[in-house]
């Protein structure tokens, strides 16, 4: 059997800053202008590749749905399904806890606490993973060489975020299938960045 080539996604301080950023958004919930944002960060984004292009499709099937319905399947999956939800996007319930914040949530409030960083105006929980993944973003662009982004990524991204896709696999829900297959792709080529 032939191996699949893996594709390289290869970023640079800005781009990677950007594609945190991008997923942080794509994880969010969907109002019309975040979908533009999408599409936005996607542009911005300076590496012309087949990851890239597939980010940017993304965001044009995404707006390509109906709302209605895109807000419904986004609510089932990751807010308040029934009779349960399927997953839930809070690295808290993936670490062996079955509450939100527990131990994590502190852990991940005192990186926040460092950085003076108020906890987000729309009351999403701090272990939220567009939540860390904007904090992400955020530590790149100030400070691309910053030890914390990759202790941060290590211990709160790396630890769960392959179980939470699973999880939204578990769904019939395409268009986050697909975002799952992305993010996968994207923290594969980030474990080899950063642990190399």
């Amino acid at each position: 059997m032939k191996r699949q080539k893996k594709k390289e996604i290869l970023l640079k301080n800005n781009d990677l800053a950007r594609v945190y950023s991008w997923f942080a958004r794509a994880f969010s919930y969907p109002v019309p202008e975040r979908i533009e944002e999408l599409k936005g960060i996607s542009a911005e984004i300076e590496v012309d590749n087949d990851f890239v292009n597939e980010l940017f499709q993304w965001s044009v099937d995404l707006s390509e749905i109906n709302k209605e319905q895109l807000e419904a399947d986004f609510v089932t999956l990751f807010i308040n399904g029934y009779p349960k939800t399927i997953a839930p996007p809070y690295e808290s319930l993936y670490r062996g806890s079955s509450l939100m914040l527990g131990t994590t949530s502190e852990d991940v409030i005192q990186y926040y606490v460092k950085y003076e960083l108020e906890p987000a105006e729309d009351g999403s929980l701090p272990d939220a993973l567009a939540i860390e993944l904007d904090f992400v973003a955020f530590l790149i662009t100030q400070n691309p060489s910053n030890v914390d982004i990759n202790k941060f990524i290590n211990e709160h991204i790396f630890t769960w975020v392959e179980d939470f896709i699973a999880k939204i696999n578990e769904s019939d829900v395409d268009i986050y299938k697909k975002l799952g297959t992305l993010f996968l792709a994207f923290v594969s080529e980030e474990k080899e960045r950063i642990n190399s």
